[in-house]
Parts: structure tokens; sequence; C-alpha cells
């Protein structure tokens, strides 16, 4: 499998910002009580394992809990198209959730994130999701263009 290149980070972002920003909106509107609730036990899990030194909690969170999110949409066509790119992001997110300071920023985002959406909150839930996907691909081009292969 070839390696990402920067172009390649920002390409896939551009699409995943966009898509999991609607998805995070639409989530708010569909989620049930029992999906939410798995998602803030999972973080809740996440987080204490990731205080105790664990991070690979806190990677196999954020696939589930995207995933989740994706799924509660009901929108076989949106989750297709982020299926195509689901390679291609579990492998920027394994290296980007690698770098220490990520892992704490990353479980905060996803509890404001899950805030929203309990709170039904539409636009907050995109905007999070938006500001939480934002900071995955600044961070892995950062890290590329140190010298991290994808």
């Amino acid at each position: 499998m070839a390696n990402l290149t920067v172009r390649d980070i920002v390409e896939i972002y551009q699409i995943r910002i966009q898509l999991e920003g609607l998805a995070a909106r639409v989530a708010a509107e569909r989620m049930d009580a029992a999906g939410l609730a798995e998602l803030i036990r999972g973080l809740d899990k996440a987080d204490k394992a990731a205080r105790q030194g664990r991070t690979d909690a806190a990677r196999e969170h954020d696939r589930h809990m995207h995933k989740k999110i994706i799924e509660s949409t009901s929108n076989g066509r949106l989750a297709q198209i982020l299926t195509t790119l689901d390679d291609q992001v579990h492998r920027i997110r394994q290296r980007a959730l690698s770098h220490p300071s990520r892992v704490p920023a990353t479980l905060a985002e996803h509890r404001a994130m899950l805030d929203a959406i309990a709170k039904r909150n539409p636009s907050r839930a995109e905007k999070t999701m938006r500001d939480h996907l934002q900071a995955a691909p600044e961070n892995a081009i950062h890290m590329a263009l140190a010298g991290t292969v994808f």
C-alpha cells in the first residue's frame, strides 16, 4: 500500500470534515438513547485507560465513536462514501493518536461532541465534529513533514 502524502492527507480531510460534520448533525437528531449511552460509557473507559497510559483504548474508542455516529444517520450513501476513506483515515488516526498530547485533547473533543448530541443540538454537534477533525490533519501533516510515514 502506498504511503500517504501531505496532499493525500489534506484531500482526505477536506472530504471527511464535511461529511462527518453532516453525520454529527444528523446524529444529534436521530441517535437513540441506548447508542448514546454506549458511546458515553466507552468514552469514560477510554479516558480512564488513557490516564493509565493505555492509549490503545483511546484509538479504539475514536474509531468506534465515529463509526456509530455515521451509522446513526441511517444514510447508506454517506456511510459508503466514508467507508471508502476508512483505510486511509485509519492509518492517519493510528499515527496521529500516537502523539501523547493528542490523546487527552481527542477525548475532550469527543466529550463535547457527545454532549452536543445528547442535548439534541445539531449545529453544535456539527461544529464540534468539524473542530475535532480539523485538528487531525494539522497534526498528521506536521508529523508527515517531520518524517513520519503514513
